[in-house]
C-alpha cells in the first residue's frame, strides 16, 4: 500500500537552513547594494552566491513499496512432434477416404441415371452419357474441395519438425517491503552567468529543468516479507538497485517533477524578494 505525501515543508526547511548551512546572508553576499541602482556588471556576485545553494528541493515523494522478484532456472527442452505427425496423417487418410466414398457415389448415381435414359436413339444415349459425365466432374470438384479443406491443417502440419525450446521453473521468490523518499527540485549550481540578469531591483533568472535529486532507501528501510530458495548478498542487492528506478517511476508519474517546478517557482520568488528584489522574472 502507497503512503504518497508532497512535503511543501521541504522549501521551508531547506530555506529554514539556508543561514546555518550555507551561511546565505543576503548583506554578506555582494547584496547590500540593494536598494541603489544595481548594474548587469553586479550579476557575477549574484550568480557565485546562487551557486552555493546548490540543490534546492522543493518537493518531496514518499512511498510504501512492495518488490516482488522471483527467480528461475533456464533449460533447453525437445519437442518431439512424432505423436502429431501421426495424429495429422490419420486426419488426412480419413479425409481422403470420406472424399473417395462420395465421389465413388456420385459417379454410381451418375452411371445409373445414364442407364435408365428411356432415349435408346444415339443421340439420346450421348445426351444420358454427358449429363453422367457433367454429373461426375461437379461431384469430383466437390470432394477434391472437401478433403483440401479438411485436411489442409493437418496436412500443414505434416512436416513439421521437432524443435528445441527454451523453458524455465521457478525456484525461488523473495517479497520486500520498503520505505522511500525521492527528493526532487531545482539544481541552482547548474545556473551560469548568462542565465542571470540583475538590473536595479529587478532580477531575471533562467532556470535549469527540474530534476530528482536522489532516491532515499536505507538499509533500515528495507524488510523481507516473503523468502522462498537461495537468495545471496549480490542478488539482493541487484533487486535493491533495480527497485530504485521503480521508484523513480513512480514518483514521476504522481506527478513530482510537475509539483517540484511549481513550488519551487513560487519558493524562489518568496526568497529573492526577501533579498531585496521588487520583481523576480524566472524562466524554464
Amino acid at each position: 500500500m502507497k503512503k504518497i505525501i508532497i512535503i511543501i515543508a521541504c522549501v521551508a526547511i531547506t530555506l529554514g537552513l539556508f543561514s546555518s548551512v550555507f551561511v546565505f546572508d543576503p548583506f554578506k553576499l555582494n547584496l547590500n547594494f540593494i536598494g541603489r541602482e544595481l548594474t548587469i556588471e553586479k550579476t557575477t556576485n549574484v550568480v557565485t552566491e546562487i551557486k552555493k545553494i546548490s540543490e534546492f528541493t522543493t518537493a518531496c515523494f514518499f512511498e510504501d513499496r512492495i518488490i516482488d522478484q522471483r527467480k528461475y532456472n533456464y533449460f533447453e527442452k525437445k519437442i518431439n512432434h512424432k505423436e502429431q505427425r501421426n495424429h495429422n496423417l490419420g486426419t488426412i487418410k480419413k479425409s481422403a477416404q470420406s472424399s473417395w466414398q462420395k465421389l465413388k457415389s456420385a459417379t454410381s448415381s451418375a452411371i445409373e441415371n445414364a442407364k435408365q435414359s428411356s432415349d435408346s436413339t444415339v443421340k439420346g444415349i450421348a445426351a444420358a452419357v454427358g449429363t453422367a459425365a457433367k454429373d461426375i466432374a461437379v461431384a469430383s470438384g466437390s470432394s477434391a474441395k472437401d478433403l483440401a479443406t479438411s485436411s489442409a491443417p493437418a496436412l500443414k502440419d505434416l512436416v513439421k519438425a521437432d524443435e528445441v525450446v527454451v523453458d524455465s521453473t521457478e525456484v525461488g521468490r523473495i517479497v520486500f517491503t520498503v520505505t522511500t523518499k525521492v527528493r526532487a527540485g531545482y539544481d541552482l549550481s547548474k545556473i551560469e552567468q548568462e542565465d542571470l540578469i540583475v538590473k536595479g531591483d529587478t532580477i531575471m533568472i533562467k532556470l535549469p529543468p527540474v530534476e530528482i535529486f536522489d532516491i532515499i532507501a536505507n538499509p533500515s528501510d528495507w524488510s523481507i516479507f516473503h523468502r522462498e530458495g537461495n537468495w545471496d548478498d549480490t542478488e539482493i542487492r541487484n533487486i535493491q538497485s533495480g527497485a530504485k528506478e521503480i521508484i523513480r517511476q513512480d514518483a514521476i508519474n504522481f506527478g513530482l517533477m510537475e509539483k517540484a517546478e511549481a513550488f519551487g517557482k513560487e519558493s524562489l520568488v518568496s526568497l529573492f524578494k526577501t533579498f531585496g528584489f521588487s520583481k523576480v522574472v524566472l524562466n524554464d
